[in-house]
C-alpha cells in the first residue's frame, strides 16, 4: 500500500489577504500578509512589494481580513526559555483562548491492485486535523495545554469558578466548545 504523508501547521492564509501587523513597541501597520512556515509571517504593505519576514523578534502578532471573517494570531511563550509560537486567538478576553492546528495529509492506495506503468490508479487523499488549545489568564506568566484529559484539565484551571467546573463534569462544556467555556468564565466568574 502507497502511503504518502505531509504535514502541515495552522490554517494557511494567501500572501495576499488584507492583513494588520502589530509590532512589540505597540505601533501596527496595514498590508498584506500569509502564514510563512511553522512560526514566521510574511508581510508586505503593498502588492507590488516583496514581503519581508517576520518573527516575534519584532512582532507581537497579526490579523487577517476578508470574506466576511477575521482571523487573529498572536506569538505566545508557552514554555520558558522555549522561542514564542504563533496562535490562533479564538477567544481574546481577560481569559484567552489560542489555539494551533496540525493538520496530517495523506495519499494511500488501499491496497487496491490497479495500475497503470507501476503507478497505482486508485489513490485516496485522507485529512486528519488536530487541534491543541492553551488557555492564559491575565495574571499566568504562561499558558496551559488543555492536552490529554481535556475534561480534568479544564475544572482544575477553572476550578475557583465552581458552576462552570459542574458544567464541565456534566458535560454540558466540552473541548468542541472551548469558545463558551472561557466566554462563560469570563462572563460569570472572571477577574
Amino acid at each position: 500500500m502507497l502511503i504518502l504523508t505531509v504535514f502541515s501547521y495552522g490554517q494557511i492564509i494567501w500572501q495576499n489577504s488584507d492583513a494588520k501587523l502589530f509590532f512589540n513597541d505597540g505601533t501596527s501597520i496595514k498590508g498584506y500578509g500569509m502564514m510563512y512556515k511553522t512560526d514566521k509571517i510574511k508581510f508586505r504593505i503593498s502588492l507590488d512589494d516583496e514581503p519581508d519576514i517576520r518573527t516575534d523578534l519584532m512582532v507581537k502578532g497579526i490579523n487577517f481580513y476578508g470574506f466576511e471573517m477575521s482571523s487573529k494570531y498572536a506569538y505566545i511563550k508557552l514554555k520558558p526559555n522555549e522561542p514564542a509560537t504563533l496562535l490562533k486567538v479564538p477567544v481574546g478576553e481577560e481569559t484567552k483562548l489560542y489555539s494551533y492546528e496540525i493538520t496530517k495529509s495523506f495519499y494511500s492506495n488501499n491496497g487496491l491492485s490497479g495500475s497503470m506503468g507501476g503507478i497505482p490508479t486508485s489513490i485516496y487523499h485522507h485529512k486528519n486535523t488536530t487541534t491543541k488549545l492553551y488557555v492564559k489568564k491575565n495574571n499566568d506568566e504562561f499558558t496551559l495545554a488543555l492536552t490529554g484529559n481535556f475534561r480534568r484539565k479544564a475544572k482544575e484551571y477553572f476550578s475557583d469558578c465552581e458552576v462552570l467546573v459542574e458544567k464541565i463534569g456534566r458535560r454540558e462544556f466540552r473541548k468542541s466548545n472551548a469558545k463558551d467555556i472561557v466566554y462563560y468564565y469570563v462572563d460569570y466568574c472572571g477577574e
